[in-house]
């Protein structure tokens, strides 16, 4: 089962600007402070209904949408260039 850090090594050997572009906005969730997503789980998601309770993973992995921020992170491009 690949993990996130698997798509972002792809997307880095990547020439395109925009594999550079995802794989710098994913940078946090592999090797920064967010990267508790980046680990094999045990959870079955072939369930019928998977239940992710965040709550208590901590302010730190929430936007920050009251400051106008959205936290550490790259914010999308909508230009054609």
């Amino acid at each position: 089962m690949p993990i996130l850090e698997d798509l972002y090594n792809e997307l880095r050997r990547q020439d395109e600007k925009e594999a550079q572009y995802i794989a710098t906005a994913l940078e946090i969730y592999v090797t920064g402070s967010l990267n508790v997503f980046n680990h094999r789980s045990n959870v079955n998601i072939e369930n019928r209904v998977v239940s992710f309770d965040i709550k208590e993973l901590g302010k730190q992995l929430k936007k920050d949408r009251d400051a106008g921020g959205a936290g550490r992170g790259v914010e999308p491009r909508h230009d054609q260039s």
